[in-house]
């Protein structure tokens, strides 16, 4: 009815063009929001990947490059990112996750000079 899959009696349904376009665009929330999830709001995978399951069907496009822009921000401003952190109670999310974060890698070869 909507025009987003295509099927036939007994043959292989399959999307249309549209229907690709709108599952594509489903991906991508959810990979986006999960990625904002675990990597800004350092919540744990399972969490991020439930939550993001829940919120790629109720945001719009504007709020998916709000998150977007805003984790660009987050990674690419150091001292916004340990404030951040610290104020989460982490020291680092390169702590979190196990091996060395890019900034923390950068700081370690600063005092190495």
């Amino acid at each position: 009815q909507k025009g987003l899959v295509e099927y036939a009696p007994y043959e292989a349904a399959g999307l249309t063009p549209e229907g690709q376009r709108r599952a594509l665009d489903v991906i991508r929330r959810h990979e986006v929001i999960g990625r904002f999830l675990s990597e800004v709001l350092m919540l744990d995978a399972g969490r991020s990947q439930e939550n993001a399951c829940r919120l790629e069907h109720a945001i719009g496009p504007k709020l998916v490059e709000r998150f977007i822009e805003f984790s660009a921000f987050f990674e690419e401003s150091p001292r916004f990112r340990s404030a951040w952190l610290r104020k989460m109670g982490l020291p680092c999310s390169c702590r979190v996750a196990g091996k060395l974060c890019r900034h923390c890698r950068e700081r370690r070869r600063n005092e190495d000079e």
